[in-house]
């Protein structure tokens, strides 16, 4: 979370104004080496009629690539409105390995040959059974 400044009273006729541009980098947690990096990854430039207080971004990132692991998320905002400024927050997350799910066995209808017993659709029991797996941290 950021803060923004409030600023004095603009001029008659001018109005207030927030600008900034946010770059990403990932790291392996805990190194320096730069895996993953993406400047100017979100660009905000907005003027309002009165002082404000909060400003929301957002943005999101592929992870195409990374293997499972623990990683560092490095944000950098910077205030395009003055030069030099800028401010940094690092979010650490993990990547876990997808789960492998073996597809159930095929099994003959109970009773007796040539009877019509209910089956289940093999493709709906995978599906059941990957969304039961799957870690969703």
């Amino acid at each position: 979370e950021y803060k923004v400044e409030p600023v004095a009273k603009p001029k008659p006729g001018y109005r207030y104004r927030a600008k900034f541009s946010q770059d990403g980098r990932i790291r392996k947690k805990g190194e320096k080496a730069v895996l993953m990096k993406k400047d100017k990854i979100l660009e905000y430039d907005a003027t309002f009629e009165d002082p404000t207080e909060r400003v929301y971004l957002t943005n999101s990132v592929g992870l195409k690539g990374l293997p499972p692991g623990e990683y560092e998320y490095e944000i950098i905002l910077r205030d395009e409105l003055v030069e030099g400024a800028s401010a940094s927050q690092t979010v650490a997350f993990t990547i876990v390995p997808v789960a492998k799910v073996d597809p159930p066995k095929d099994k003959e209808p109970d009773g007796p040959e040539g009877s019509t017993g209910s089956r289940t659709n093999p493709r709906s029991t995978i599906r059941k059974r990957a969304s039961q797996k799957i870690d969703s941290r």
